[in-house]
């Protein structure tokens, strides 16, 4: 049987290309343009995703006890470094006389947004085992890349806050606990259900369509403040 975590990797590749082609993500493509905003967009576009992850995991703790230790996912400390950033940047956006554009949209990430979470349905998934599986692959996989984002946001020399990002590179030393703690958990359920790998990667595909889908989000409240 071909390696989970291969799997994973080959089989979301498309996906994740696609997420960082779209709004608010190629921001990065380009840091000579820089837009606060936007930048703002990501932050709010990720917080909606870790609350949707941390509720996935909850869910899943009913199931296994592997989902009840997932303290290295930093949930807490992403949620409200997320917060901080978005208030700062609020702040410099004002300082600087533009206009503070859908912050209905971030919402008060350190409470649950309805309106947003409403958006994630739990019947794209597979099983709330897969669901959470997946939802944290997509959260450390994301981590792994962040401390190559912080250095280049430092890079640009400019007032941006940057709490999101180091905490999510915190979290990157974790991979391997996670990596070791779904190993082991693997056998018990491709027993019971031979496709579960397969399954883990069409719930990972589809939290990059989330992410995808909340960004798509955020661009239309843009384009509809500025347009009034």
């Amino acid at each position: 049987m071909q390696n989970l975590f291969t799997q994973l990797k080959q089989d979301t590749q498309a996906s994740h290309q696609a997420l960082e082609d779209s709004y608010p993500f190629n921001l990065y493509h380009n840091e000579q343009t820089f837009c606060l905003e936007t930048y703002r967009d990501v932050l709010c576009v990720m917080g909606i995703f870790h609350q949707c992850v941390q509720r996935a995991v909850k869910k899943a703790q009913r199931f296994h006890p592997f989902f009840v230790n997932t303290g290295f996912l930093n949930t807490e400390e992403v949620l409200n470094a997320i917060q901080q950033d978005t208030q700062q940047i609020n702040k410099l956006l004002k300082e600087a006389d533009k206009t503070t554009p859908h912050q209905h949209f971030c919402g008060n990430l350190a409470a649950t947004d309805t309106t947003q979470l409403a958006l994630i349905n739990d019947g794209l998934f597979e099983s709330s085992i897969t669901q959470a599986i997946s939802g944290m692959y997509v959260w450390l996989g994301s981590s792994m890349g962040a401390n190559v984002i912080l250095r280049r946001l430092q890079e640009l020399q400019r007032s941006i806050p940057t709490n999101y990002y180091r905490c999510m590179a915190s979290c990157a030393k974790s991979w391997v606990s996670y990596k070791q703690g779904v190993d082991e958990l693997l056998p018990e359920f491709t027993d019971k259900t031979e496709d579960f790998a397969s399954r883990v990667v069409n719930d990972a595909n589809d939290w990059f369509e989330i992410l995808i889908n909340l960004g798509s989000q955020s661009q239309k409240n843009e384009k509809f403040t500025h347009s009034t």
